[in-house]
């Protein structure tokens, strides 16, 4: 009796949960709760989750998460606190059910950004007087911006004014910033943290404080420090003052002004365009070798640098929205879709058109080609590079170039060309479905839906050679070889066979490719690296450990960040490679900047480490670690402790790659 008991039981029960299955979809149904993540990096995300309408066994996700986050197979959610800044990738969560074996997928893009820093790190700082010390303590105002937050006088780590009224503190950011809080380290002596009790704090445009954008009293003592967050809006200021509203000493351990710079520069520089476009003549635009320009925030441009490529002769109106450029030039973008150019006029500086309704400008090294929202093109420049010659008509909607030529994608997938025949102006594939092009500097390669390739251009440097097979997802080239990706993560290589064009790696799992101008390096997904190319540029002895999450390289160097912010480089010692590198050897390192021949690490607090050639000259090999804190944060080379007018441009290599501008002694960061 018993066991037919339990027998009728157990049928009841399992009769009982196929009717809750029924009713749920046997097939997996699934939304996300945010297709796009921005995040910051050492800020922990807002989970992304995953509702759930159907009959769901487990969840995974691909490529494998990374980078502090975490993702959980049972609920397909993703959080956690993402370590170091990373470029966008695109994760694919796939919910399978056991009972019917179908599946159904969802996709959420991660990008993970600097964040907010420490904008009066390392700015020039007064203060109304300073207490002379007979033990040979001499507190200056810049011990508040340090970057010590320690808040003992002996240490020699705060400031001290004279005893007396109104005595006050104020640091210059160089010019006006976004600011969206205020940190203030107090003293820590047990003799002093109450003389900090009734204080103003201040932000102005202005060194008199004449006129201020905020201005806030305080009647608490900061112990040890005092956070003063700013409305959503944000304030706008170039100076910080903290004043004391009664007659005492004042002294600051630091003071930490959080915010963004408010200048944005030319939509490519050589930083990004080396690391973040699958090879530096994949990018939409040539960064200008010796000059800067960058928006203000009321929209007017101010540029400095070499007077005949761009360095002068910005335009002076402003609501301009977006900057390009080529080597020699600049052009600027305004909502209307009108164009100013100045530089070079070889290169572009002049000629630009005079009517409206571009929406994007591209280059090649010496001209530009703009397309306007219907489709067509007009170009300017040097005519023998494409600054003549643009396809008539309209339906075009994306224009790549490598160094002296143009190609552009119709809506059905043709392409046509403009430029010099020696690279790639000619020959061109004569048949559709093409979705994209990507180029080195004498060639071009053309990828289809289907993943087959069709090369075209020098055929020393892959205009010839390209896979016949398909299957390839994408395609990354250096100056003189492209190597192409598949799903798989296997790998062809053609070009150049100096230059990492042949020898390609024959094993799979490579998740991306990285480049400098004659070696490739592949990663990983559980963070592991090879390499092949020229030897002497980090196309041998590469790291043989994991957990890498992104490669950078100079001209002819790698450098690999690790979640954990540690750093290893390989490749020429000249340009920051190889094992006479003076390359940091400590962690919290959360992105790499770099020029053809030196890098520069970022922190989270806004110092920074560089290292490499980091003088103006080829001829001497110098391999030094400069420190520095950073003065303008930007992922942008930038000036840093010296006057704009002590930019000079580097020389040439002789090796095919473009050289960018450098600071005599301190490393300029972009």
């Amino acid at each position: 009796m018993k066991n037919k008991l339990t027998k009728l039981l157990a049928i009841t029960i399992f009769s009982i949960s196929l009717n809750a299955f029924s009713l749920l979809p046997l097939t997996p149904v699934i939304t996300i709760s945010t297709s796009y993540v921005s995040a910051t990096a050492g800020t922990a995300i807002t989970p992304v989750t995953i509702t759930n309408a159907g009959l769901i066994s487990y969840y995974s996700i691909s490529p494998a998460i990374s980078n502090g986050l975490s993702f959980n197979t049972n609920t397909g959610a993703i959080s956690g606190v993402p370590i170091v800044a990373s470029d966008p990738v695109t994760y694919v969560i796939t919910a399978t059910s056991f009972f019917t074996y179908n599946e159904d997928t969802v996709t959420v893009v991660i990008a993970v950004g600097i964040g907010d820093i420490n904008l009066a790190l390392g700015k020039p700082a007064t203060q109304s007087s300073t207490y002379l010390y007979s033990y040979g303590i001499h507190a200056v105002a810049s011990y508040a911006v340090d970057g010590n937050t320690d808040g003992k006088f002996s240490n020699r780590s705060t400031t001290h004014t004279q005893y007396e009224q109104g005595a006050w503190w104020q640091v210059d950011l160089g010019s006006q910033k976004n600011i969206k809080q205020i940190i203030i380290y107090n003293r820590t002596d047990y003799c002093c943290v109450n003389r900090l009790s009734n204080y103003q704090v201040s932000i102005s445009n202005k060194a008199d404080f004449s006129t201020h954008t905020y201005q806030q009293d305080f009647r608490v003592a900061p112990n040890p420090k005092k956070t003063i967050r700013l409305d959503a809006s944000d304030k706008q200021g170039r100076y910080v003052r903290i004043q004391l509203l009664d007659k005492d000493y004042l002294s600051l351990a630091e003071v930490q002004v959080m915010g963004v710079d408010p200048l944005h520069f030319a939509k490519v520089n050589y930083s990004s365009a080396r690391n973040d476009f699958g090879g530096f003549n994949n990018v939409p635009n040539y960064a200008n070798k010796t000059a800067f320009a960058a928006i203000k925030a009321d929209g007017s441009i101010m540029a400095w640098g070499n007077s005949n490529n761009g360095g002068t002769n910005a335009p002076t109106d402003s609501g301009y929205t977006e900057i390009y450029s080529n080597r020699y030039a600049f052009a600027a973008l305004k909502a209307d879709g009108s164009i100013t150019a100045w530089g070079s006029a070889y290169a572009g500086g002049t000629g630009a058109p005079s009517d409206s309704g571009y929406t994007k400008i591209y280059s090649n090294a010496v001209a530009f080609a703009a397309l306007k929202a219907d489709g067509s093109i007009t170009a300017w420049g040097d005519s023998y590079s494409g600054g003549t010659g643009a396809p008539s008509g309209s339906g075009y909607t994306k224009i790549y170039s490598n160094r002296r030529a143009f190609a552009v994608l119709t809506h059905d997938g043709s392409i046509m060309v403009w430029g010099s025949s020696k690279y790639g102006a000619t020959n061109a594939p004569t048949d559709k479905g093409y979705i994209k092009i990507y180029s080195n500097a004498t060639a071009f390669a053309a990828l289809k839906a289907d993943g087959s390739i069709t090369a075209w251009g020098s055929p020393y440097f892959g205009g010839t050679g390209a896979p016949t097979d398909s299957g390839y997802t994408k395609i990354y080239s250096n100056a003189y070889a492209f190597a192409a990706l598949k799903a798989n993560g296997s790998i062809k290589a053609w070009g150049d066979s100096n230059s990492g064009g042949a020898n390609a790696l024959t094993d799979k799992g490579y998740i991306k490719i990285y480049s400098n101008a004659t070696a490739f390096a592949a990663l990983k997904a559980d963070g592991s690296i090879k390499v092949w190319g020229s030897p002497d540029s980090g196309g041998a002895n590469a790291p043989t450990d994991k957990g890498y999450i992104k490669i950078y390289s100079t001209a002819y160097s790698f450098a690999a960040l690790k979640a954990d912010g540690s750093i290893t480089v390989w490749g020429d010692s000249f340009t920051g490679g190889g094992n006479t590198s003076s390359a940091p050897t400590d962690k919290g390192y959360i992105k790499i900047y770099s020029t053809d021949r030196a890098f520069a690490a970022l922190k989270a607090d806004g110092s920074i480490t560089s290292w490499g050639n980091l003088d103006n000259f080829w001829t001497v090999p110098i391999n030094k670690t400069q420190t520095h804190p950073l003065t303008r944060v930007i992922p942008r080379f930038i000036q840093m402790h010296m006057p704009l007018a002590l930019l000079s441009p580097m020389a040439q290599s002789g090796h095919g790659v473009t050289q960018v501008m450098e600071v005599y002694i301190p490393l300029v960061i972009i």
